[in-house]
């Protein structure tokens, strides 16, 4: 009986202090937008659940797992993989707003930028550096065979993607970068795009569409079907990440290689071909001496394909022929 008493006792002179503390407020005083201060090491934790969410929803569009195991990050492969998963979700949710599929793309791609390995970061940084989006993601998902054939020709295949990506971000410089990586092009894509700029110049749409229906040389036109060329671009990649060039030595001793490699190079110079074509071809014996074991009396028959290999368009006609 004496606790039932206490128990109102105190809650009378509770609702008595509330009735005060509501009589004391001023009535000019707004509460409507009135809000706790939310103490910093409580803000601060708010924040980082905050950014963690966003970082899941990022991964999750990109299909990488969250978080990205310290000490690893993503390899190359990894990376493209990820991306070109993102890119086709962003584009399916996107595609009729500009604006959020630009800023959603941008956000997943400095996300999977910051969750690869330190070195493919560097490579990434030099060689988009100033450039828009669509080159960034561009350079990308074509890592592997852009440092594969440095030097070589902007592939006509990737120009048309990066402009199709180009137009779906409506970036304002299109046309300006559209002259400028036309340079890169070979001679028959370069033909093509250079013939429309001179014609629908004025008119980026229509200029657009004529570049996006040159048809992609195969046959004659390049120095390898377009098929066959591909796998062995991708092939001679994959070989790379196999990491099998630390893991097995050479079939070639070092001696019979330095001999090789520089009859490689006089070969190279009587016949000239460009230095470009020399080192790839030089980067081709070493990766397939690696994997095969090639006998003595096939190394000329060896360092001969892979001069065909590391061939040009401007470079069809083997010295050997």
């Amino acid at each position: 009986m004496q606790k039932t008493e206490m128990s109102s006792s105190f809650a009378e002179s509770s609702d008595c202090l509330l009735w005060e503390m509501d009589v004391n407020i001023p009535p000019q005083l707004e509460c409507k937008n009135l809000t706790l201060h939310i103490p910093t090491h409580l803000r601060s934790a708010k924040l980082r659940n905050g950014s963690k969410r966003k970082e899941e929803n990022v991964a999750e569009f990109a299909g990488v797992k969250f978080p990205v195991a310290s000490g690893g990050g993503l390899t190359c492969n990894e990376l493209q993989k990820a991306l070109c998963s993102a890119l086709s979700n962003v584009e399916l949710m996107y595609a009729n707003n500009a604006e959020r599929f630009r800023d959603k793309l941008q956000e997943i791609f400095y996300y999977l930028r910051g969750a690869a390995t330190e070195s493919v970061r560097q490579l990434i940084d030099f060689s988009t550096s100033n450039q828009p989006l669509s080159h960034c993601i561009s350079y990308v998902l074509n890592m592997r065979r852009r440092i594969l054939c440095k030097g070589f020709e902007l592939p006509l295949q990737d120009f048309k993607e990066w402009l199709r990506l180009s137009l779906l971000l409506r970036e304002p410089d299109t046309l300006t970068f559209l002259q400028d990586y036309a340079q890169k092009l070979g001679p028959y894509g370069r033909r093509y795009v250079e013939n429309a700029l001179s014609t629908y110049g004025s008119s980026l749409d229509k200029l657009c569409q004529v570049v996006m229906d040159i048809p992609v040389p195969i046959g004659h036109r390049v120095t390898f079907d377009g098929t066959y060329y591909n796998l062995t671009l991708n092939d001679l990649i994959a070989m790379g990440d196999e990491g099998v060039a630390t893991a097995r030595q050479s079939s070639i001793p070092p001696h019979a290689r330095e001999g090789l490699v520089e009859w490689m190079l006089f070969a190279s110079l009587s016949q000239g071909l460009q230095l470009e074509t020399f080192f790839l071809a030089a980067s081709i014996l070493d990766r397939y001496s690696q994997k095969m074991n090639i006998k003595p009396d096939y190394y000329y028959v060896v360092a001969c394909a892979v001069l065909l290999l590391a061939s040009k368009v401007e470079e069809r006609n083997p010295f050997f022929c």
